[in-house]
């Protein structure tokens, strides 16, 4: 994580192998990264930087979160399809 006031990185954040895309949930609490090497959707909270892991059966790239902030459609990269998940 960068601290917008020194422009310094003051945290890191282990996710899955080959992390592409990110989204964070509407009230910022949360924030979505997909990692296409190990087919895996890492959930982020804001405030303990604890990370889980959600197993996919596909590879995940792009990532949207709807504006209420209820779903996710995620795009697999290797079966021309999107997932929607409830969050």
């Amino acid at each position: 994580m960068i601290n917008t006031a020194t422009k310094k990185v003051e945290n890191t954040i282990e996710v899955g192998e080959w992390p592409s895309h990110i989204v964070f949930k509407p009230d910022g609490n949360v924030f979505f990264v997909t990692n296409q090497i190990s087919q895996t959707l890492s959930v982020i909270d804001t405030a303990t930087s604890d990370v889980r892991s959600i197993p996919l059966q596909f590879k995940p790239h792009t990532i949207v979160a709807s504006l209420d902030g209820s779903r996710l459609y995620v795009g697999a990269a290797d079966r021309g399809l999107i997932s929607v998940m409830k969050i």
